[in-house]
């Protein structure tokens, strides 16, 4: 098989994880968040958590499979002579822009098992009005940061889509 042929399969696979990834926040942010604010407080929450529990495990996979797979793209696009200054620099940035949506994608899930603490410890105090809704002390504050972060991760996801187009010609 040739080194051509491998590293296109490589860099479908990595394609398709970095697509997954993506796409997922994408989906996030323009379909499911803006349908769970027309859910009310408490539905709306719930079915977000129940989205972002099944979509963690996911996403983690894509990520290992976009770096284990981009690490060997790298390599075999190496041995063919073929990277130029600006694939170098361009990979980079996208090097370094994933990096940064892997340390927020980590904080974002920190910052959720905190707030799950918090819930089910004010839930167990059985304090009046306290509860499974947003208007928990510090709920609502947390809740929008981590919606946030979410954004945030969707613009750079973006952006490192567009410059994977720009890397395929250069």
């Amino acid at each position: 098989m040739s080194v051509e042929l491998v590293y296109g399969i490589v860099k479908g696979i990595h394609s398709l994880a970095s697509f997954f990834w993506v796409g997922s926040l994408l989906f996030l942010t323009l379909v499911l968040i803006p349908k769970s604010k027309t859910l009310g407080e408490k539905e709306g929450k719930e079915f977000m958590d129940g989205v972002f529990d099944k979509l963690t495990p996911l996403v983690i996979v894509s990520i290992i499979v976009l770096a284990v797979f981009g690490i060997i793209s790298r390599k075999l696009k190496a041995s063919t002579g073929e990277l130029t200054s600006s694939f170098k620099t361009i990979h980079l940035v996208k090097i370094v822009l994933t990096g940064i949506m892997v340390l927020i994608a980590i904080f974002r899930q920190s910052m959720r098992k905190r707030m799950k603490k918090m819930q089910l410890s004010v839930e167990g105090q059985k304090l009046p009005g306290a509860g499974r809704d947003e208007n928990t002390p510090g709920m609502v504050k947390k809740g929008k940061r981590s919606y946030a972060l979410v954004y945030i991760n969707t613009v750079i996801g973006s952006i490192i889509v567009l410059l994977s187009g720009i890397i395929s010609v250069v």
